[in-house]
């Protein structure tokens, strides 16, 4: 293969080895705990009026593990950023801003940017442009 090949191809392994990392510490820090699972729809009946996009880190690292999001030269990176920005935002749009569950959103999502921060700044650095729709 040709050296620009396996360079892009160490850059992707290397991102989805770093996101790995980081949302396997994610899932472990106990203020991410709302945020691993599906909303459970029975509690929140709402929930599927307001929020038409659901996702949480146990669906995140499922997809990851089962290279949903692609994998080494196919991984698609700015598809797991956007997920993960999907939980953060789909808990502040149904729940209001001084809920428990809100702060619990912006600590988790600070938790997940000092540690993407402190593996790839580039990575980062891409989190922080993410724009959903």
């Amino acid at each position: 293969k040709c050296r620009k090949c396996l360079e892009s191809q160490g850059r992707q392994a290397t991102s989805e080895k770093i996101l790995k990392d980081v949302i396997k510490r994610i899932v472990k820090f106990e203020p991410a705990a709302p945020f691993l699972a599906p909303v459970d729809e029975q509690k929140a009946s709402e929930y599927r009026r307001k929020i038409s996009k659901p996702m949480d880190f146990g669906t995140i690292f499922v997809r990851l593990t089962s290279r949903k999001y692609g994998h080494r030269k196919t991984f698609r990176l700015d598809d797991i950023l956007h997920d993960v920005a999907r939980v953060f935002e789909n808990c502040l749009l149904y729940n209001q801003e001084w809920t428990p569950v809100a702060h619990q959103a912006r600590v988790t999502e600070k938790k997940f940017k000092e540690l993407l921060d402190a593996r790839s700044s580039q990575i980062a650095r891409m989190y922080e442009e993410v724009t959903l729709e």
